[in-house]
């Protein structure tokens, strides 16, 4: 009869654990979006600075190419790519080898330069 209690006992014991662990690592209920979103690393918002020389400009396309710096906003190194121009008119008054600086305008749209200023 003994055996029978402490096998009982140890078992009622067990089960307390049990559950007892499975609330304490159980995820709590997410409730719409909002909790989701919360969770997310936030992007980079508005322009992004860097600086870089010039290695080619298409003004008839509206493009320049960049040797940059690396952009640790958006976690890019260092390296050589072409961008879009948001207006024609930011590339005038450069020219290649020029170091310049410049505004991405966002981590979402980052191929697109939005201000390009001689340095």
């Amino acid at each position: 009869m003994k055996g029978k209690l402490i096998a009982l006992a140890a078992s009622g014991a067990l089960a307390m654990i049990a559950a007892a662990c499975s609330q304490e690592t159980a995820a709590p209920a997410k409730e719409g979006m909002d909790t989701m979103e919360a969770n997310e690393p936030a992007a980079v918002a508005g322009p992004i600075r860097s600086t870089g020389t010039v290695t080619a400009i298409d003004a008839a396309a509206g493009t320049i190419s960049l040797d940059h710096e690396p952009i640790a906003a958006i976690n890019w190194p260092a390296m050589s790519m072409q961008f879009r121009a948001e207006d024609g008119a930011i590339l005038q008054g450069i020219a290649v080898g020029d170091r310049v600086s410049f505004e991405l305008k966002s981590a979402i749209e980052p191929q697109i330069v939005t201000m390009v200023e001689k340095q």
